[in-house]
């Protein structure tokens, strides 16, 4: 209970020292700087990765002189859209690494007066559900009329890959559900899940995160689709005002096991707010 205790006091310090972003029904975009996580849908203690995309080890020198408190990702986002949609700006992150783009909801027992119930459900009906504490873990429902108070909902639902230099650039736009991602050499993708995207790898000796030099390499990468959620590119999140978490999650690839593999740590997070509004009318209709 006492790892349960201070994971939720270390929420809730985080909470209130983020700025809001502007209240959804004001018009126009909002751009918030992502920070140091807590542990969003992760353990109360995340092991992170310290392996690149092709299983590459960084240097002992990067380990050491890494933190997400030192990366400038900004997100760019629109207040009122018919979907949640926007720019990532990343420098400063881990180079020739996936990160996994996802929302997260703010339960009321968990959050009290900061929470949003409507938000929280909405998320985790159409992505997944994540029980927190140290016991806590993935939950999976069969009935989506189960209670899941004091669950948080979160949903996947876009990814990117830095380059050399730990940089990216990256539209989004939240129409999909994933479950998570995968490399084409570990497991072929089915026909529900996202089309490949290949990615370059460059690791030689003096460059960010490396001490020793490796073959260029490339990669082809996937999301796998949310099974029981809408097909990719038709998820539609419902109509209303929404208060949540944005999270970077560092992809692990199942790579647990391995000591530097990772398990799925949150990365950095920003509270945000945003409404989904219904689609226009065509005309004539």
């Amino acid at each position: 209970m006492a790892i349960v205790r201070r994971s939720v006091r270390m929420l809730a310090a985080f909470v209130a020292g983020l700025g809001g972003c502007g209240a959804p029904r004001e018009t126009g975009e909002a751009v918030v700087r992502l920070v140091p996580a807590p542990a969003l849908t992760c353990r109360p203690e995340p092991k992170y990765r310290w392996l690149d995309c092709l299983g590459q080890p960084y240097s002992e020198a990067f380990r050491k002189s890494f933190a997400y408190k030192d990366a400038e990702v900004d997100v760019r986002f629109e207040r009122r859209a018919p979907a949640f949609r926007g720019t990532i700006s990343a420098q400063k992150l881990k180079p020739n690494f996936a990160y996994q783009i996802k929302l997260v909801g703010l339960p009321p027992s968990l959050w009290g007066r900061k929470g949003h119930a409507a938000a929280n459900r909405a998320i985790g009906d159409v992505g997944r559900w994540w029980r927190p504490g140290k016991e806590g873990g993935n939950a999976y429902f069969f009935g989506e009329e189960t209670d899941k108070e004091g669950m948080e909902g979160y949903l996947v639902f876009g990814y990117f890959v830095t380059d050399a230099e730990g940089k990216a650039e990256v539209p989004f736009c939240l129409d999909s559900s994933y479950h998570v991602l995968w490399k084409v050499s570990q497991w072929a993708p089915n026909k529900e899940d996202s089309v490949p995207t290949r990615h370059k790898v460059v690791a030689e000796a003096g460059c960010l995160g490396y001490d020793r030099s490796s073959p260029p390499g490339e990669f082809a990468l996937y999301a796998e689709a949310q099974m029981g959620r809408p097909p990719i590119g038709q998820v539609r999140m419902p109509p209303g005002d929404y208060r949540c978490f944005l999270l970077l999650t560092e992809e692990s690839f199942h790579d647990y096991i391995n000591a530097d593999g990772g398990d799925w740590a949150a990365a950095l997070a920003a509270l945000i707010e945003f409404a989904i509004v219904p689609p226009p009318v065509p005309a004539g209709q």
